[in-house]
C-alpha cells in the first residue's frame, strides 16, 4: 500500500489508545536540554526537533516515558561522521531490503501480469501476498525507524522549496529517506491491501 493510501486508511479509523503519541511535552523538553547540555548550544535546535520527531510517533508500546528518554539519550549521534555512517547503512540496508522485495513480488505477481497461461488456484492467491506491508512495521518496532528519526530532519514540503536549491546531493538523499517515516501506520491496518482478488473457492 501506498503512503497516501495508508495514510487516507488510517485518518479513517479513530486511532486505539495504544497508537497515539503519549509522551508529554515537558519530557521531550528535558531530554532535548539534557542532549543539548551534553553535546553544545549549536546542535539544540536539531537536537529538540529530532527528539520531537520520534515523540511524535512513539507510541505505548514502544515503551514508556523512561524508556524514550534513555532511547533518545543512548542513540543520539553527535559526531558528523557517525550520522554519515547510519545514513550509509540505513540506505544501503533499505536499498536492498526495497529491491529484494519488489523482485519477489513481480515474482509473485507473474501469472497475473504476463501471460503464462491458464491462471491456477495458488497463483490467485499469491497474488494478495504484499510482502512490503511488513516492512514499516518492523522498522519501527525494532526502532530502527526511531534512531533515524532522532538524527535526521523529516522535511515539509515548504522546507524544501526554501532551502532545497542550497543542498548537497547527501542531503537530499537524507530528505528522500525520511520521506519513509514521515507516517506511522498501526501494522493491522498496513497490512490489509487495497484491493484484494477474488478467490472463488467453489461450492462449500
Amino acid at each position: 500500500m501506498n503512503p497516501e493510501a495508508m495514510a487516507s486508511a488510517a485518518g479513517a479509523r479513530a486511532a486505539s489508545p495504544a497508537h497515539r503519541a503519549f509522551i508529554p511535552v515537558a519530557t521531550q523538553d528535558e531530554v532535548a536540554a539534557k542532549l543539548a547540555a551534553k553535546h553544545g548550544a549549536a546542535s539544540a535546535d536539531a537536537i529538540a526537533r529530532g527528539v520531537r520527531q520520534v515523540a511524535e510517533r512513539w507510541w505505548g508500546e514502544d515503551g514508556d516515558a523512561a524508556e524514550f528518554a534513555a532511547f533518545c539519550e543512548r542513540h543520539y549521534l553527535a559526531d558528523d561522521a557517525a550520522r554519515s555512517l547510519a545514513f550509509a547503512r540505513l540506505s544501503e540496508a533499505l536499498e536492498q531490503v526495497d529491491g529484494l522485495l519488489h523482485e519477489l513480488h513481480r515474482e509473485l505477481r507473474r501469472p497475473m501480469d504476463t501471460d503464462t497461461g491458464a491462471l491456477g488456484p495458488v497463483d490467485l492467491l499469491f497474488a494478495n501476498i504484499d510482502l512490503f506491508a511488513h516492512v514499516e512495521p518492523d522498522l519501527f518496532r525494532t526502532k530502527a525507524a526511531f534512531l533515524a528519526l532522532l538524527n535526521f530532519p523529516v522535511h515539509r514540503l515548504d522546507e524544501r522549496l526554501r532551502d532545497g536549491a542550497a543542498w548537497s546531493r547527501e542531503e537530499w538523499a537524507r530528505s528522500c529517506l525520511m520521506d519513509r517515516f514521515a507516517t506511522r501506520v498501526p501494522a493491522a491496518i498496513s497490512t490489509e491491501s487495497p484491493s484484494r482478488i477474488a478467490v472463488d473457492s467453489g461450492p462449500p
